[in-house]
């Protein structure tokens, strides 16, 4: 081979190793490009999450607290319903 030739494949050696390094680069940004995406994706759905557990325990605790308050309100009648028919005997 002629020193021409050696610097000619060298040249391209070199150039088809800088493609496949930038390819290499671009591939890894695309994947880190998606993971972000993903990573974003996921906090919006774990916020969700978060807004319906909290609108469900408030839920649970006014349903908690009515009902609460239905016992004591039938506690009463029946106090008063008692009250009645001893004072009918």
């Amino acid at each position: 081979m002629t020193d021409d030739a050696k610097k000619n494949s060298q040249l391209v050696a070199s150039w088809a190793n800088f493609v496949a390094v930038c390819v290499a680069i671009g591939a890894i940004l695309i994947y880190m490009g998606r993971k972000d995406q993903e990573l974003a994706t996921t906090t919006a759905q774990v916020r969700e999450l978060s807004n319906i557990v909290s609108d469900l325990a408030k839920a649970q605790v006014g349903l908690t607290v009515k009902t609460q308050q239905n016992d004591d309100r039938f506690k009463e009648l029946a106090a008063r319903l008692e009250r009645l028919e001893r004072s009918r005997q």
